[in-house]
């Protein structure tokens, strides 16, 4: 049985795509390869901080938060916000 092996590899800090053995090309070459997804650090959000704790009574789940009630509404309205971008990820 023949074990598969590498024809190329990704190397970003290399420059790119480079082939696994030495090789020659001598025509044009396009490689089709699924998109690789990048990411980058995220950057924390305002609201973190304004959570004091959280706790689960039954089916509630009550938080607490740092500040009094203009803090709890920004807080209330953010959290919103995350679960609709969530919901629309799906």
């Amino acid at each position: 049985m023949i074990k598969d092996e590498p024809v190329a590899y990704f190397d970003p800090q290399e420059g790119g795509f480079y082939w696994a053995k030495p090789t020659t090309v001598t025509a044009p070459v396009t490689i089709d390869v699924e998109p690789l997804p990048l990411y980058t650090t995220p950057q924390p959000k305002e609201w973190v901080g304004l959570m004091r704790g959280v706790r689960v009574e039954g089916n509630s789940v009550i938080i607490t938060v740092n500040g009094v009630n203009d803090e709890a509404r920004f807080l209330c309205k953010e959290l919103i916000n995350e679960m609709t971008i969530h919901k629309e990820k799906k």
